[in-house]
């Protein structure tokens, strides 16, 4: 049997469903009737084979600027990646061995923007724009949960090697409220509170998992650029810092963007060998500092000058490697025109409005796609409270 077929299956046996809530801000009630946009959803690829099943049933090879519209899929083979863009900023990296849809997209009546979309498996990376009003909805559903997200950077595992669903949520920024069916309590929900840093899973018919922490990173890469706008781009082609424009982007999943004392400071959990080059726009020559973590072994910090060009760009880089011990060069100059490089990216816009295309169903018994869990986290809060289980009644889509 085929993949998809594999996935259609598992899909539609499937009666169970439990919800996720993120938030950071407080969630009002609905907006009214949204209006569907049109084809307003961005894909860039980032290599390998990676395809677009559209809602008419043609199936296309993507290209970098093809647009997604509301029933789209978008599948990676097992050398694929691409990026989402959406047009209210938002984006999901699209790791290997993945389907995603594209369910909605719409703009409430408040000017609340809507997508929904669903991860039938493989690994996904959200950032999420934060959502302004209380009608705004980022949902990610999967064949046996929904993740509802208000401006956080968090990860979505959906495996079902093992014949059943098991979701896992990793957060990197924001709280995470996981809820399921209680068992014990027909109706009500199970819930727990997952802090930055921690992941929780959970599978059919049992509570949530406490939330633990997440496996200790493998590997650890730190680029300090001095500069106010550079991108790092890792070995698999994927872009993180600040864009000339000021726009903040990470695609490799997990990425921290940070920005200090005029500088721009990107850590990447996780990368596999291979170059990583950073990019600079600056008409001067800028430092860049590199420091490489491997679990076990001493840092390895390489200190090296992106040198500008008669273009007002400069680049540099290193190259690792892990044979034994942990190996890291600088890049030679005459290496440096095959580092990689970050791909164009759109820049997000609302389109004119079409007529609203409805919404498809949910799988056989996906959860609801709000939770109360969002309105019991304080927007005002700085503080990750610890992990607590509840039970509260599941909110009604009625």
């Amino acid at each position: 049997m085929g993949r998809s077929a594999r996935l259609r299956v598992t899909v539609g046996t499937i009666a169970f469903a439990f919800c996720i809530a993120i938030a950071l801000d407080m969630i009002g009630g609905a907006g009214g009737a949204g209006q569907a946009l049109g084809a307003s959803s961005t894909i860039t690829v980032l290599g390998g084979d990676v395809r677009v099943r559209h809602v008419s049933g043609d199936v296309t090879t993507a290209t970098d600027g093809d647009l997604l519209a509301a029933g789209d899929s978008i599948e990676t083979a097992a050398d694929g990646r691409a990026v989402v863009t959406f047009f209210e900023g938002s984006t999901v990296e699209i790791e290997p061995s993945s389907t995603l849809s594209v369910d909605t997209l719409s703009v409430e009546a408040d000017g609340g923007t809507v997508v929904l979309m669903t991860q039938a498996v493989g690994r996904t990376w959200h950032v999420v724009t934060k959502l302004l009003t209380g009608s705004s909805r980022y949902e990610v559903r999967t064949p046996a949960s929904t993740a509802s997200v208000r401006g956080t950077e968090f990860e979505v595992q959906v495996d079902t090697s093992g014949g059943e669903p098991v979701a896992t949520v990793v957060t990197t920024e924001g709280r995470v409220a996981h809820s399921a069916p209680d068992p014990a309590r027909p109706g009500q929900t199970s819930e727990v509170v997952v802090t930055a840093g921690t992941q929780a899973s959970a599978r059919p018919g049992r509570p949530v998992e406490q939330p633990r922490p997440k496996p200790a990173d493998q590997r650890t890469v730190t680029v300090r650029v001095e500069a106010p706008t550079s991108l790092v781009v890792d070995s698999l082609g994927r872009a993180n810092g600040v864009r000339a424009d000021g726009k903040v982007i990470a695609q490799t999943p997990g990425a921290r963007v940070e920005r200090r004392d005029g500088a721009v400071i990107v850590t990447l959990p996780n990368v596999p060998d291979g170059r990583i080059g950073t990019h600079v726009d600056s008409s001067k020559d800028v430092a860049v500092t590199t420091t490489v973590a491997d679990e076990g072994a001493d840092p390895i910090v390489v200190r090296d000058t992106a040198r500008s060009t008669g273009s007002g760009q400069g680049k540099t880089g290193v190259d690792l490697e892990k044979s034994g011990k942990p190996a890291v060069r600088p890049i030679t100059p005459p290496e440096r025109s095959a580092l990689p490089s970050p791909k164009p990216t759109p820049t997000p816009r609302l389109r004119a409005p079409a007529p609203s295309r409805a919404t498809p169903q949910h799988p056989q018994g996906a959860a609801p796609a709000t939770s109360d869990a969002d309105r019991r986290i304080a927007p005002s809060a700085t503080a990750h409270p610890p992990a607590e289980r509840t039970s509260t009644p599941r909110p009604s889509r009625r």
